[in-house]
C-alpha cells in the first residue's frame, strides 16, 4: 500500500499516491529524527540521568548540597526572629500597620 496505493482525500477527486503523502507529512512533522534516535538509544541503554545537574556544573550541585545540610545543622536556637516578618501573630499585635512615605 505504501509503495503503490493511492487515495482520494477531502473534496479532491484526484487520488494522491501513499507515499507522496507520507513523505510530506515527513518533512513537516519529523524533525532532528536522528538526535531524537540517539537520545532514546541512550536513555533506554543508561537509564534517566538522576543527577544530571551534577554532571553538568558539579561545582554548583556541590554547593547546593553544602547549603543544604548547613540549614540541617541550623536549629531554632541559631536563628534569627525578626518580628515584622513574623506572619503568624500579626492580629494579636494589631498587624495592620500603615507606611508613608514623605517625599
Amino acid at each position: 500500500m505504501y509503495s503503490n496505493g493511492a487515495v482520494a482525500l477531502g473534496l479532491s477527486k484526484e487520488p494522491q499516491k501513499v507515499k507522496a503523502i507520507v513523505e510530506s507529512n515527513r518533512q513537516v512533522f519529523e524533525h532532528n529524527v536522528d538526535e531524537l534516535d540517539e537520545a532514546q538509544e541512550l536513555l533506554e541503554k543508561q537509564g534517566p540521568l538522576e543527577d544530571a545537574w551534577a554532571l553538568i556544573a558539579p561545582e554548583s550541585e556541590a554547593e547546593r548540597i553544602e547549603t543544604q545540610s548547613e540549614k540541617e545543622h541550623l536549629g531554632h536556637e541559631d536563628s534569627v526572629e525578626i518580628p515584622d516578618l513574623d506572619t503568624s501573630n500579626k492580629k494579636h499585635r494589631g498587624g495592620n500597620r500603615k507606611w508613608f512615605f514623605i517625599r
